[in-house]
């Protein structure tokens, strides 16, 4: 069993689902019906890439301001990521690095994954609600 595919099995021991790297070395995981997010290795074999779709944000003023609001995030530097536009999927997505020599198992990455979709839930319910004043 590579790298990967055991980091992606001690995830899903961790939060008891099972998970499988696909031929792409790719993970994707719904969360609650409400979110994907995705896991997968470098092109580099250096990092473990995650990234968290929250939410469809459609054209016009809301987007701008979601946008907005997430680039004044990404200025505070949450350690769980940086916020960014999916322009294929229309989506706000939240994205993170973790290099590969600092994981030693799942475990300690899925405690980070659990905290990702936390944060990511707010964002995804303010979207929804269209009260970005929610976040924060």
């Amino acid at each position: 069993m590579d790298f990967f595919q055991k980091l992606i099995w001690d995830i899903g021991e961790s939060l008891d689902l099972p998970l499988h790297a696909d031929e792409n070395r790719n993970c994707k995981l719904i969360l609650e019906e409400k979110m994907a997010m995705q896991l997968a290795l470098s092109d580099c074999d250096t990092y473990v890439i995650v990234a968290l779709f929250i939410a469809e944000i459609p054209p016009g003023a809301f987007r701008i301001n979601v946008l907005e609001t997430a680039l004044n995030e990404n200025y505070k530097s949450t350690k769980l990521g940086y916020f960014s536009y999916s322009k294929k999927y229309n989506a706000l997505v939240l994205e993170n690095f973790y290099e590969k020599i600092h994981l030693h198992d799942g475990k300690e990455l899925a405690n980070e994954l659990e905290k990702i979709t936390e944060l990511g839930l707010v964002w995804h319910t303010a979207i929804l609600s269209g009260n970005l004043h929610s976040i924060g």
